[in-house]
């Protein structure tokens, strides 16, 4: 297809290829290589602009669509994508950016969606943000002003936090004690904050933090403040501590204490805070499992 400009040009603007493909400004030795496929060799072009002129309050839609027969939870709907060249100049391209909407949960009539935001680092396209809003428990992302961490109120015996949960605070509100596991150590970054917000008490009631496998350490270390006027520090041994134990009241298990974990490579997570102890000498929490 093409525009006649003068009797003898005949300049080729739209190219339609086979099968069922179109190009636009492509040059006339190439053929389209997608569905459609848009050129220019002018710089800060092309330009797609989509525009309404009603006088309403309503504007223009770019619509992704998934419609198959067996939707699902996590079913990809759509992915806006940037690629370019890297020093090798060559074919393929690199995705350096993706930008992904989820299906995250297709019940009818609780329906969620999730908007996940990936990079390229180091050769490998990593995720660095979601915005996930299916439940307290799930990631949330909000950039500028306004900005808040995901909370979360843990009430049950045992929680394994989540790798989709960097950022989250956790507050441990069981009087009978809780387990928190770490997540595995792939997130390089990931942190998160546990908040002890009842005492624990009882006979064998503890608050325990443990890494997700052998072999990951804790760095770092924590300050016991006791309500009994006494204070003390304790570092971790990063060759073979791997878990928080405070199972008796001078180990920190009380409300008002907070615990923060970043993990800063493979096997290694660093520790700092403050545990709310009882009685006049406080004890180490920190353990080997």
């Amino acid at each position: 297809m093409g525009v006649r400009q003068s009797p003898d040009l005949l300049q080729q603007d739209m190219k339609i290829g086979q099968p069922h493909k179109v190009g636009i400004g492509t040059p006339q030795t190439g053929q389209p290589s997608h569905e459609l496929e848009i050129e220019s060799t002018t710089t800060e072009k092309p330009v797609v602009n989509i525009k309404n002129t009603n006088a309403d309050a309503n504007g223009a839609e770019l619509r992704l669509t998934k419609k198959g027969g067996s939707p699902a939870d996590n079913d990809s709907l759509g992915t806006i994508s940037f690629y370019g060249q890297d020093s090798a100049g060559g074919v393929p391209l690199t995705q350096y950016v993706e930008v992904k909407g989820v299906s995250a949960d297709v019940t009818d009539g609780v329906e969620n969606g999730q908007v996940i935001f990936s990079v390229m680092k180091a050769g490998t396209l990593k995720e660095v943000a979601r915005i996930n809003p299916e439940s307290t428990t799930a990631n949330h992302f909000m950039g500028g002003f306004g900005y808040r961490r995901p909370f979360l109120e843990v009430t049950t015996a045992t929680y394994t936090v989540g790798a989709n949960q960097s950022g989250v605070i956790l507050g441990i509100n069981r009087a009978a004690g809780c387990t928190v596991t770490l997540p595995a150590d792939t997130n390089v970054g990931f942190h998160c904050k546990v908040v002890v917000m009842t005492d624990i008490t009882g006979g064998g009631s503890a608050l325990k933090i443990a890494t997700n496998a052998d072999g990951d350490y804790f760095y770092g270390g924590i300050t016991m403040v006791s309500r009994g006027a006494k204070a003390d520090s304790f570092a971790a041994d990063p060759s073979q501590h791997d878990t928080i134990t405070a199972n008796a009241s001078s180990e920190g298990r009380h409300a008002g204490g907070f615990l923060e974990f970043t993990l800063l490579s493979t096997n290694k997570w660093l520790v700092s805070g403050v545990l709310v102890c009882t009685g006049t000498t406080p004890s180490d929490p920190f353990t080997t499992s």
